[in-house]
């Protein structure tokens, strides 16, 4: 029997998770109608399942190798690779419930405009799930609010966001704005493209029936730990994301911003400390490893300002 397709591609990024991965694409194969073609880029050689086109016989599904530790390349290169329209992103982590494909299906056909569109998450670590995003909304500086009353009017200076184990794109409009941008290998990836979809005039919609459920499986950049993190990408991340989307005056609350997180952070592993859980030697490294990190974006912004200039100069004479 043949099982109808949709005109959705989906991309899956993993790294050393089989069993999530495995559990991920067992949510897609149940979906109705399936996506037309499921593109895994997986991070290392290990990263993939043997048999998986076997286990997983009802979807088309391609692998596809980016090495990098950085979701924004993974997912550029998920997009090279895909050849739908509508392109939907979910986290190996994560599992699709009934409905996911056609949700999407529904919103993007009802709303023409949307480049963007988030679906509902809840946390599986808890029993039973919680709800971690619905219908969420940021401010340039990196201020989050991951849930939101439907319908409710947003706060001022807040826009809508997705969350980056949920949402879906239309891949030529997203493309054609240059997709992800690399400097963000972890945090604020989807953020930033999102901000910049608004800064072009693309709407970005939340679609209640698309929702899956979050493990947030230990990786690369994020271990069990909330402490275990790596802080220098973090608040890199952070940091970039500010000054590319904050001009102005409005970049000094923008800095304020970061540097309050930066405190909150501080008390945070202070009281680790205090408690016996951590050392003052990790207490100091994930102080410095912060710092770097807004150096190092601080750094990464000027030196993008400055080839910037010379573009534009070359082109004037």
């Amino acid at each position: 029997m043949n099982t109808p397709t949709s005109p959705i591609d989906v991309i899956i990024c993993t790294r050393d998770r089989r069993a999530d991965l495995a559990r991920c694409l067992q949510s897609i194969e149940i979906q109705r109608p399936l996506p037309s073609r499921v593109i895994v880029v997986i991070g290392s050689e290990d990263s993939t399942l043997p048999d998986m086109q076997d286990r997983f016989p009802l979807l088309s599904i391609e692998v596809v190798e980016c090495f990098e530790h950085n979701i924004s390349i993974a997912r550029n290169a998920g997009l090279e690779h895909a050849q739908a329209e509508i392109v939907l992103f979910l986290d190996d982590d994560a599992q699709a419930r009934p409905g996911w494909v056609q949700a999407y299906i529904d919103a993007f056909h009802a709303k023409p405009k949307a480049w963007a569109i988030g679906g509902k998450v809840f946390d599986s670590r808890n029993a039973p799930p919680t709800i971690e995003f619905s219908h969420g909304l940021i401010s340039a500086s990196g201020r989050q609010i991951p849930v939101w009353k439907d319908g409710g009017k947003a706060p001022r200076n807040y826009l809508a966001n997705v969350k980056g184990c949920n949402f879906g794109i239309r891949r030529a409009a997203v493309m054609e704005i240059g997709g992800f941008d690399p400097f963000f290998a972890f945090a604020f990836d989807e953020s930033d493209l999102i901000l910049s979809i608004h800064g072009t005039g693309g709407q970005v919609l939340h679609e209640s029936g698309a929702i899956v459920d979050h493990a947030h499986t230990p990786g690369h950049y994020r271990l069990a730990d909330p402490l275990d993190r790596d802080w220098r990408v973090e608040y890199a991340s952070h940091t970039m994301f500010m000054l590319k989307h904050v001009s102005g005056v409005h970049r000094v609350f923008g800095r304020l911003v970061i540097r309050r997180r930066l405190a909150k952070l501080i008390v945070l592993a202070g009281w680790e400390v205090i408690q016996g859980r951590i050392s003052v030697h990790r207490f100091a490294e994930i102080f410095q490893s912060a710092n770097r990190g807004i150096r190092d974006a601080c750094q990464a912004y000027a030196t993008r300002r400055e080839q910037l200039c010379q573009q534009v100069s070359a082109v004037e004479r």
